[in-house]
């Protein structure tokens, strides 16, 4: 397949859209889907700069692509930064497939999680796993020692395009799954969702 585009690195000011780009260079890291080995060709750093920020105190968000992985080598200004003051807000724990990861998304701030917060003003912690929320307990004991105010799984999907289960190991392993998440959590709203209406399953 043609490689996929380059990952969006966008910029908030505010919260407002100020900005976005691409990096080139970078490691490029090739899967054959028909069972032969893939590979990885190491490439060189690059640098991604936003400019013409507004001369003021403001908070500076910069969203990295979730798309690919990022390895930040060096964050540079030309004024002073401190960590932004903790402002109240909730934090909402999500759990999901591509689906949530944002498998197709145009960048990071508009995955479905990443509108979803923003419209309910909380902070996300998205722990979408593209092709791999498949009930795995490293998750589940992630998710359970995580501070969280809302938590949400969205589970079936991968399990059925892996073919990973059948009903007598599903039906277990969801309550596993969950019994993990509440003992870290005995009382959080908990909402658990099936995948959406898939055809080609």
């Amino acid at each position: 397949a043609p490689p996929r585009p380059d990952g969006v690195y966008e910029l908030l000011v505010d919260g407002r859209p100020a900005g976005q780009g691409t990096v080139n260079g970078g490691d490029t890291v090739t899967v054959d889907l028909t069972g032969g080995p893939g590979g990885v060709e190491s490439g060189t750093p690059g640098t991604l700069r936003f400019t013409g920020l507004p001369d003021r105190e403001k908070d500076v968000e910069i969203w990295l692509p979730h798309n690919e992985t990022t390895r930040l080598v060096a964050l540079r200004t030309d004024a002073p930064v401190a960590p932004v003051p903790d402002r109240g807000r909730k934090v909402w724990l999500h759990h999901g497939s591509s689906i949530s990861h944002g498998s197709d998304a145009a960048g990071p701030t508009t995955t479905w999680p990443a509108l979803a917060a923003s419209l309910g003003g909380v902070e996300l912690v998205n722990l979408g796993l593209g092709g791999s929320a498949l009930l795995d307990p490293f998750t589940a004991r992630t998710m359970r020692d995580l501070p969280a105010d809302l938590i949400s799984v969205k589970i079936g999907i991968n399990l059925v395009n892996s073919d990973l289960m059948r009903l007598r190991a599903f039906t277990p392993a969801v309550h596993g799954f969950l019994d993990t998440l509440r003992e870290g959590h005995p009382t959080t709203p908990l909402l658990v969702v099936s995948p959406l209406w898939c055809p080609m399953h």
